[in-house]
């Protein structure tokens, strides 16, 4: 197993966030249009479809253990309590991205503690952490390996009997490829766009201590090349308008959609829902 994006990538990516405004809320265009289906302010339309889908299939309860893989910025984990009330930790093996979630735990009152500096694959973190959670979460993390087999292997190890993992990659193929190629072609390089093909994706967890609840495409559209370019650049007039076309967009999707979903070609997001069995 070979990494395509390595530490100082990680680095420089969530070091440009610390120096930044990045993960500063501010209200959005079309919060209304949330609001009325239950959305939260400057959610996409995609990622409140896959919160719904993580309500569908993951039980609420305020005791369970959830850990997030290459966890920073921290805000899926503040999400995620919010939604099902589990506890969040982290582990995170990029130093700035360590600081960025320790300071959102800190400012939401969780314990800074449970954000752990590691590699996830480290022999010590395994055998420390091994089912212990109730929920082992990533939201993409496994693409970046040219096997992602052993990354998957170190979700399961974590997930105690009768726990979830779920599990996320972008879509970069088909349409959204076309995009990439035009906003942030370097960017493909650090993906295996494989396993982005469905039924690629569907064969890396037909494996006997995985129950499948769910395993498909999920949202709409989600500008996925022009925001990782943002990401990667200095706010400029052009990414203010990119901001903006994409607060419209989500408007018109939260206005006219209200929850429904069909997928295409176009859907942002694969994912897997799946439950940790005892292997026969």
């Amino acid at each position: 197993m070979s990494r395509l994006a390595e530490r100082d990538f990680w680095d420089v990516r969530h070091e440009r966030v610390l120096r930044g405004s990045a993960g500063a809320h501010r209200p959005r265009f079309g919060d209304a249009a949330r609001r009325r289906v239950g959305a939260v302010s400057g959610e996409t339309y995609s990622d409140f479809l896959l919160r719904m889908l993580m309500q569908r299939y993951m039980p609420a309860n305020t005791n369970w253990k959830a850990i997030e893989i290459g966890c920073a910025p921290g805000r899926n984990l503040i999400k995620l309590h919010d939604t099902l009330g589990y506890q969040p930790y982290g582990v995170e093996y990029s130093a700035a991205g360590v600081v960025q979630t320790r300071a959102i735990f800190a400012e939401h009152g969780f314990p800074v503690e449970n954000v752990i500096e590691s590699d996830l694959f480290a022999p010590e973190f395994q055998a420390a952490h091994a089912a212990r959670y109730d929920a082992v979460l990533s939201f993409g993390f496994i693409e970046h390996f040219d096997d992602p087999r052993p990354a998957i292997d170190a979700h399961v190890n974590l997930t105690g009997p009768g726990g979830f993992v779920f599990l996320t990659i972008p879509n970069l193929v088909g349409p959204n490829r076309w995009l990439m190629r035009l906003a942030a072609r370097d960017l493909l390089n650090i993906h295996n766009l494989a396993i982005m093909q469905r039924r690629a994706f569907r064969a890396l967890f037909e494996r006997n201590d995985l129950q499948v609840e769910f395993c498909g495409a999920v949202g709409q559209f989600h500008a996925f090349g022009l925001i990782l370019r943002h990401e990667q650049s200095l706010r400029g007039r052009f990414w203010r308008v990119v901001d903006r076309f994409s607060d419209f967009a989500n408007y018109l999707m939260f206005a006219w959609l209200r929850g429904r979903s069909f997928e295409t070609g176009w859907s942002p997001y694969l994912v897997c829902v799946a439950r940790r069995v005892e292997a026969p």
